[in-house]
């Protein structure tokens, strides 16, 4: 392998230019860049014409034939950039894209196959592990793990720190394009008895995050498991969990279940397919009340004439015949 190197006279620029040209080149051999760079990047542009696929343009083959000591890493490959000046910029630990041939570029095709931004290869090769449901076993595997590492903000401390730090996030594009699908588990990707998504909340009251999941802005449907088929339940709550809407919620409990509108005490339950109030019900001490067709709740009729028009005016109280 030959190299051309090229340092300019001119003593303001620190330019250097690194050539290789197409000269036998073996394996064992390395090159090693070290220095500093001033108002530039070390920049390799290269053009494939014709030839078949490769693995890229560099390709980095680590094999680790040791046994490596508990509470030490080993790394493929590592991108670090810290930045101590940043005044309304962005710096980025890594960017990568991938674009498809363009239509509107003459000779440019697309008859078939994909485009993909960035794929992670893992997996495990030595036991199938079954279900775990964190990492902290002995032995696992991960395609992607995101860890906080913001130094000095630490859990609690508002005052000197800035709100702002989120562990995933689809921003739009500058051009205005956008994405059909956020995210995507193909399907047979989950092992019978997985999870397709597992999330583990605060470890305690004082850790508890705000909510499992906000939804803002406008959407057709909220949650459609139409082309779903379940084996179990749909949705499954432990006991005196509750579904709230508005002022409006429904709670269970070991044994009963209701649906109340607010504080009051008051419940409501409506029709699907009208307005109007089908069955209603309150309280009255430990006394339940209950009425039908929007009549107000009343407590249970008692000391009810035997006759006709006892019964009427019990019936008529309750709402379920008119006067």
């Amino acid at each position: 392998m030959s190299a051309s190197i090229w340092n300019p006279s001119d003593p303001t620029r620190t330019d250097q230019t690194i050539e290789y040209v197409n000269d036998a080149f073996a394996p064992s051999q390395w090159f090693t860049v070290d220095g500093s760079l001033r108002n530039g990047a070390i920049s390799v542009v290269a053009t494939r014409v014709g030839g078949f696929g490769a693995y890229g343009l560099t390709l980095t083959e680590y094999l680790i034939d040791t046994e490596l000591p508990t509470g030490q890493i080993d790394v493929g490959s590592t991108e670090w950039v810290i930045s101590t000046n940043l005044a309304g910029g962005f710096v980025y630990g890594s960017w990568s894209a991938a674009r498809t041939p363009n239509s509107e570029i003459p000779g440019q095709i697309w008859s078939s196959g994909g485009v993909i931004g960035k794929e992670i290869n893992f997996g495990n090769s030595f036991v199938e592990l079954g279900l775990l449901t964190d990492i902290s076993a002995t032995r696992f595997t991960a395609g992607l793990i995101l860890a906080p590492d913001i130094p000095p903000a630490q859990d609690g401390v508002t005052t000197t720190t800035y709100a702002g730090s989120f562990a995933l996030v689809f921003a739009p594009s500058i051009h205005g394009h956008k994405t059909w699908v956020g995210t995507l588990q193909r399907q047979n990707t989950i092992m019978p008895g997985g999870h397709s998504n597992l999330y583990h909340g605060g470890s305690s009251a004082p850790n508890e995050p705000l909510s499992y999941l906000t939804a803002d802005g406008f959407w057709t449907r909220g949650i459609n498991f139409s082309g779903a088929t379940f084996s179990s339940q749909a949705i499954l709550l432990g006991t005196s969990h509750s579904i709230s809407w508005g002022g409006a919620s429904m709670n269970g409990t070991t044994t009963t279940f209701g649906v109340t509108t607010g504080g009051t005490g008051l419940g409501a339950l409506y029709g699907n397919s009208f307005a109007q109030l089908c069955i209603g019900w309150a309280s009255s001490g430990a006394a339940p009340q209950i009425g039908f067709y929007g009549t107000t709740p009343i407590v249970k009729q008692t000391g009810v004439a035997v006759s006709a028009a006892g019964v009427h005016a019990a019936l008529v109280n309750l709402g379920l015949i008119s006067a």
